[in-house]
């Protein structure tokens, strides 16, 4: 059984990314956190304004 979080890593293997999914995991999820937080960033500002 794979570890939940890393869902990503299987997801990059499925589009053909997987060997830099696989030595680089750190940076696939800091990425993932960047996105996630420029959407809450985004969804937080358009009820703003």
């Amino acid at each position: 059984m794979e570890h939940p979080i890393l869902f990503l890593v299987q997801l990059f293997d499925l589009i053909g990314l997987g060997h830099f999914a696989h030595h680089y995991a750190h940076v696939v999820y800091s990425w993932f956190v960047m996105l996630v937080l420029v959407g809450i960033a985004y969804l937080g500002t358009r009820r703003i304004g």
